[in-house]
């Protein structure tokens, strides 16, 4: 019998909670309870009941793996037992976050109450108006973070909303349900005190599971599901269309915000939030999909502002620069980069231009056989140098005019340049700051512990009126508050509205008190977990 498709897993495929494991959709009404859908369903019920009997072993890649056993989620629990436990019968437990877990598998759903009327014969309304659950349920690990079971909430919310939607517009699921329900009937798995097993024309079709039927038959609101399941597992974006009409967009950061070499990395939506905190408009965007084809995948209602912020973004502005030229309020700017930074369509960059100093991220994938060795082959086809001889001129930290400098075909520098925005996006390359200290033997160490900021003594006070007069020490005293660790020198040039050149001549000056460290900026280096 020829296998039925199921979404491939990464060959490592290990027990993390980004990983969806299926998605069951469950209807119940103030008596009766069933499930409709259930994916994945490459294996049946009754070939596993005759896999048992015959000694073969489970071969299903969605098993869930910890210290004692496999639970195999897609045909661990017959149908009948998870609609018993999915089941929501009562109009009070609707609309609210569902939420149950059974062994080591948590089932995370958004309950939604569902008017719908029956079908009217011969001008006569055949019965009254009934009301029904239904229960789109996603399994995840046990493992899986608050955080990203209340995205999965958000995301059952989305798609039952949808079916709601779509059921009082044109009695979608009124129709689709008795088209299931039928299939059902149909090529159910017969139950243990049958005699005979129930036998279709079809012999490959007798032996699979009636969701797979359905899918093979083309359904609309199962194959919907699937997809919806495809794509939060594959990218964890889904952009779906519900009977093609009501929209369904959502995004799981944890899944989106990960690319598939950096296996040791987990960017959570904390992660995120935390950059988007930072956010300051010396700040630039970064776009890490093509704009043509980003501008392409907005809805028809997308914001006019985020047209106009796309068609004029360039990496060598900052974000006040593009509200001036969008003529948007910088606030705004704020919300719209914030939005775009959730969907892992843009990240945070400081303004490209030549004093940066960029050095190879310490989660860089620098093996000869990575897949990225490819890619830049075919993003540079005419580049003689290869990934690796461009990653190792990042080793150590340099300014990016140092990488040019020696360069004197323009075409060339702009080579240069396209390679350190193709390094960028793949988060191979972070940026380093200058941040300044007061050396401790010239601060009240006690008042900076208690978050006071940093104050001079007498011996700074002193070694003050030795290198400044009095106009350098009106400068040191604005300065002064900066000198704490955490503001780098852009912070400084933006706040204090001062040149480069400007800032660095009284570092140079007041140098004797203070010591100077390189570090990621956390708002631009959020992918790489530095801090």
């Amino acid at each position: 019998m020829a296998k039925k498709s199921c979404p491939q897993l990464p060959d490592a495929f290990c027990y993390n909670e980004s990983q969806v494991l299926a998605v069951i959709l469950s209807v119940s009404g103030s008596k009766i309870s069933s499930l409709l859908f259930r994916y994945p369903c490459d294996s049946s019920e009754t070939q596993l009941e005759n896999g048992a009997i015959a000694g073969i072993p489970s071969q299903n890649k969605f098993a869930v793996k910890n210290a004692e056993r496999f639970y195999e989620i897609t045909n661990q629990y017959s149908d009948k037992v998870l609609s018993n436990f999915l089941a929501v019968q009562s109009t009070q437990l609707a609309n609210k976050p569902f939420d149950v877990k059974v062994d080591d598998v948590q089932f995370v759903g958004y309950p939604v109450s569902v008017k719908h009327c029956p079908s009217r014969k011969k001008g006569r309304d055949s019965g009254g108006v009934s009301l029904t659950n239904v229960n789109v349920v996603f399994a995840l690990p046990e493992s899986v973070s608050e955080s990203t079971k209340s995205c999965y909430h958000q995301l059952s919310q989305q798609v039952a909303m949808a079916i709601k939607h779509e059921e009082g517009r044109c009695c979608y699921f009124c129709s689709e349900r008795k088209l299931m329900e039928r299939v059902i009937e149909e090529y159910a798995p017969p139950e243990h005190n049958d005699i005979m097993p129930r036998l279709s024309s079809n012999t490959e079709e007798s032996m699979s599971h009636p969701s797979q039927v359905m899918l093979d038959r083309g359904l609309a609101l199962p194959n919907t599901l699937k997809r919806v399941f495809d794509s939060v597992s594959e990218k964890g974006i889904v952009l779906e269309l519900m009977n093609h009409w009501t929209e369904i967009n959502f995004c799981l950061p944890i899944k989106a915000h990960n690319l598939p070499f950096e296996s040791q990395l987990c960017i959570t939506e904390e992660d995120i939030d935390r950059c988007l905190e930072l956010l300051r408009p010396y700040h630039a965007m970064l776009l890490l999909v093509e704009s043509r084809s980003l501008l392409k995948s907005l809805p028809i209602d997308s914001s006019p502002a985020l047209v106009r912020l796309l068609k004029v973004n360039s990496a060598g502005k900052n974000l006040q620069e593009l509200a001036a030229d969008c003529d948007l309020e910088l606030s705004q700017v704020f919300k719209l980069v914030s939005h775009l930074v959730y969907w892992a369509k843009v990240t945070v960059i400081y303004p490209l231009c030549e004093p940066n100093v960029y050095v190879l991220s310490p989660n860089a994938p620098t093996s000869l056989k990575s897949h990225l060795v490819e890619d830049f082959e075919i993003s540079f086809p005419d580049q003689s140098q290869t990934l690796t001889e461009v990653l190792s001129e990042f080793s150590l930290p340099l300014q990016l005019d140092e990488h040019t400098s020696i360069i004197d075909d323009p075409k060339e520098k702009s080579l240069k340049v396209s390679m350190v925005l193709w390094l960028l996006r793949r988060r191979l390359l972070i940026q380093l700051h200058t941040y300044l200290y007061l050396k401790p033997s010239y601060c009240h160490m006690d008042l900076l512990d208690s978050g006071q900021g940093p104050q001079l003594n007498d011996a700074g006070r002193e070694k003050l009126a030795s290198i400044a007069d009095t106009k350098g020490e009106a400068i040191f005293a604005k300065l002064l508050p900066y000198f704490d660790g955490t503001r780098h020198i852009e912070d400084i040039m933006y706040y204090e509205n001062m040149s480069r050149s400007e800032v660095f001549a009284h570092v140079d000056r007041f140098l004797p008190m203070l010591y100077t460290m390189q570090a990621a900026d956390p708002a631009t280096s959020y992918y790489a977990k530095v801090q």
